[in-house]
């Protein structure tokens, strides 16, 4: 994301020798080892399990989105039935979550919300970027 342009960019730098973005993984190493000071085992795999779980309900919701708006070169067979099941199913599972644990889910949610301003804010910096 960094070397994108949609992050900070001194996230980009990679070791010249090892080829690993080493500020990048000191970063989420710092954020991890909040995480785990922060709340118990039970409390960290909800709150990563329901913001881990957002995600590819928007990838399947977004191939509903591509397959209407141009006409799609790939048979996937099954299609609209299977994605529609999953989309549902998952969908219940975070509800269920929600309901059982709300403030890790609710946390969880807010974290991955707070993500959309700050993308669009280093979108918005990087003109590049713009689609």
């Amino acid at each position: 994301m960094a070397r994108d342009g949609v992050f900070f960019k001194s996230l980009a730098k990679v070791h010249a020798r090892h080829k690993v973005p080493v500020r990048a993984i000191i970063l989420q190493g710092l954020i991890a080892s909040a995480l785990v000071l922060s709340g118990t085992f039970d409390q960290i795999l909800t709150f990563m399990g329901f913001a881990l779980g957002v995600f590819p309900l928007f990838a399947v919701f977004g191939l509903f989105k591509l397959r209407r708006r141009c006409k799609p070169q790939l048979r996937i067979s099954g299609f609209p039935v299977v994605p529609a099941i999953y989309l549902t199913v998952s969908l219940v599972i975070l509800i269920f979550a929600f309901l059982q644990r709300p403030l890790e889910s609710g946390l969880a949610l807010v974290t991955v919300l707070a993500g959309i301003p700050v993308f669009l804010i280093f979108r918005q910096k990087n003109p590049r970027q713009q689609k």
